[in-house]
């Protein structure tokens, strides 16, 4: 899987490495399809939730490799502010 573009993958077997680019595809459609879709209110908040919870495992990925941690700190924060504001948009 290195040879074809992620580089932190050297460390995993390809099977948790596929689960956990599987969860992040599908948080990220739990994310942004329900608004537009206009039902499963609570689906966006939780997948921003979910994702949020991933990426402390990938600050600890990054941190240990050496490489910048910004990326999945950003990701974190924009996960919860998205989770916070998707449970105000249903109160």
């Amino acid at each position: 899987m290195a040879a074809s573009g992620p580089t932190g993958v050297e460390d995993f077997t390809a099977g948790p490495v596929r689960l956990i680019d599987a969860t992040e595809v599908l948080g990220a459609i739990g994310v942004i399809l329900p608004p537009p879709l206009g039902d499963a209110s609570l689906l966006s908040p939780t997948a921003a939730l979910a994702l949020a919870a991933l990426m402390p495992g990938a600050v600890v990925v990054h941190a240990r490799r050496e490489e910048p941690i910004v990326p999945p700190l950003a990701l974190a924060g924009l996960s919860v502010v998205a989770a916070v504001l998707g449970v105000l948009t249903i109160a």
